[in-house]
């Protein structure tokens, strides 16, 4: 058998310790750094966050944010920590910042939202003032059990509440405290909870927003929100729902500094959200000096209903071209105009491409919104300023020409329907402070200015229309008197296809069943 002796190179041997030696030397030197960058942001978050940090804080989870604020520059400024049923957020200070976090977790159910703000800027950039941000956020768990709370609190909350639910009995106020989180609990004084339970005991027999607002006058001494909002509601979206709130309260130039909520039978058909708000000027001033408050709760009511604009939402509002609620109102209108303008082509006007019409002319759009402000709109309605600016918009409509005859008279049907779908309104719940669906009541002489022979679709004028437009649905009542009688018919296509094929008719099949009921009662 015949072996082979291995070759050895003795300066191989001797450059391979001096190596090790001076990896050993690179990876002292790396654990000294490491410990003084360590020290350094650790001291920096002790002497620069604010109180009520730490508080909310635990020493393990700071040790985590000062070990990612050393390498918080390689990271582009910001910096995710994922723990079990939580998270912790880092990023630089700025009016969309709350986007910039949400936005990463619109998937799941949050039940509490905290933000932190450094005293003093991050000492990274020098020729930069970098505020640091610290969100903290907790997720919603699966079927947890019941929550065991300090029986004195109980005690006292149950006192409190009898006094406007007499026939509360403590079985069913135990039932609903056991769904709340200690959290949401330990964070409100009892006033503030007597006031979220009476919003939670609304809230069960009502499907619209249930809230209560305050403003924070002392907010300056107390470094708090200025403006607070106490809401329950029921059946509110778990995914996707703060982040639809961010950029609600982004689009109004506000912040969010504290959110707290908590889900009461969060895995039933009748789940209530109980939140707390804490909300401030994106610029730092007090709400009531930066943001439409009135406007802000008009939208803030309808998040659940209308959560996704689709195309007006990107083209208009988005863009802060119109208000929330004003692309709202674009969204009923489309509707409307399309149940309308389906009879002269169900393909060319088909509800997509009437969309598409009133975002290709931003400018006539924006005039329509103005139309519609200028007659409803509680402080800034006026007839003058409403038959100038009809003036205006059918002079601009009449010199629309960009060479393709056939798109002019699509864009113009459609954008002239709406002029129509704003003068013949009558009366709307549109500026109602909450509501659960949008309501237009119209003159039924709206239908002399179709653009084809109003007399072989709609051979008599009704008495009456009334337009509903909600969450997943929309419908009409028509009548042909002022007293009549008649059913309700509901459609509930079984998928997309049927239901793009029901939606095309309706506004059709409620006249001539209106019309039939009409002729065939003459009493």
């Amino acid at each position: 058998m015949l072996f082979h002796k291995p070759h050895i190179s003795l300066q191989g041997y001797f450059m391979s310790e001096a190596t090790e030696e001076n990896q050993s030397q690179i990876f002292k030197k790396a654990i000294e750094t490491e410990n003084v960058q360590f020290t350094f942001f650790y001291q920096w978050l002790k002497s620069n966050m604010p109180p009520t940090f730490f508080e909310n804080i635990s020493h393990e989870h700071l040790s985590l944010i000062a070990h990612n604020l050393m390498g918080f520059h390689l990271q582009e400024y910001f910096s995710q920590i994922l723990l079990k049923n939580s998270a912790i957020v880092l990023c630089i200070d700025s009016p969309n910042a709350d986007l910039q976090v949400l936005r990463y977790f619109r998937a799941y159910g949050i039940r509490v939202y905290r933000t932190f703000i450094s005293k003093h800027p991050l000492p990274l950039q020098k020729h930069q003032k970098l505020y640091l941000r610290v969100s903290i956020l907790y997720f919603t768990t699966v079927m947890a059990p019941p929550e065991q709370h300090p029986s004195s609190l109980l005690n006292n909350l149950f006192e409190k509440l009898q006094k406007k639910y007499p026939d509360l009995s403590f079985q069913e106020f135990e039932e609903v405290m056991g769904s709340i989180s200690p959290h949401f609990l330990r964070i409100h004084s009892p006033k503030r909870l007597v006031l979220a339970l009476e919003m939670y005991f609304r809230a069960k027999t009502r499907d619209h927003c249930q809230y209560e607002t305050w403003f924070e006058k002392k907010w300056q001494k107390e470094e708090g929100p200025s403006m607070r909002i106490v809401l329950a509601w029921r059946n509110a979206p778990k995914h996707n729902f703060l982040y639809l709130l961010a950029q609600l309260i982004h689009r109004h130039q506000l912040v969010m500094r504290r959110v707290n909520a908590s889900y009461v039978n969060p895995f039933s058909k009748q789940n209530i959200l109980i939140m707390s708000l804490g909300l401030h000027g994106s610029n730092g001033k007090p709400v009531w000096e930066v943001a439409d408050v009135t406007d802000f709760l008009r939208e803030l009511v309808l998040l659940k209903f209308f959560p996704d604009l689709g195309l007006i939402g990107t083209t208009f509002v988005q863009k802060n071209l119109i208000r929330g609620n004003l692309g709202v109102f674009l969204k009923c209108a489309t509707t409307f105009i399309h149940q309308i303008l389906v009879h002269l082509d169900s393909y060319q006007y088909a509800h997509q491409k009437i969309e598409q019409a009133i975002c290709r002319h931003p400018l006539l759009t924006l005039k329509i919104c103005e139309l519609f402000e200028f007659r409803f709109h509680p402080e800034k309605h006026s007839r003058r300023l409403y038959l100038a600016s009809r003036k205006d918009f059918l002079k601009e409509l009449g010199l629309l020409d960009t060479g393709n005859e056939d798109n002019d008279i699509f864009h113009r049907n459609v954008l002239k329907q709406g002029l129509n779908f704003v003068e013949h309104t009558l009366k709307t719940n549109f500026y109602r402070n909450n509501k659960t669906a949008i309501s237009f009541r119209l003159d039924p002489r709206y239908l002399n200015h179709v653009p084809f022979d109003r007399t072989k679709v709609f051979p008599e004028l009704p008495y009456a229309i009334f337009f509903i437009k909600g969450m997943h649905y929309f419908g009409f009542h028509i009548r042909f008197k002022d007293l009549s009688r008649g059913g309700l018919r509901t459609v509930f296509p079984s998928n997309y296809e049927q239901m793009e094929i029901e939606s095309k008719g309706i506004f059709l099949e409620c006249y001539n069943l209106a019309r039939t009921q009409n002729n065939k009662n003459k009493d």
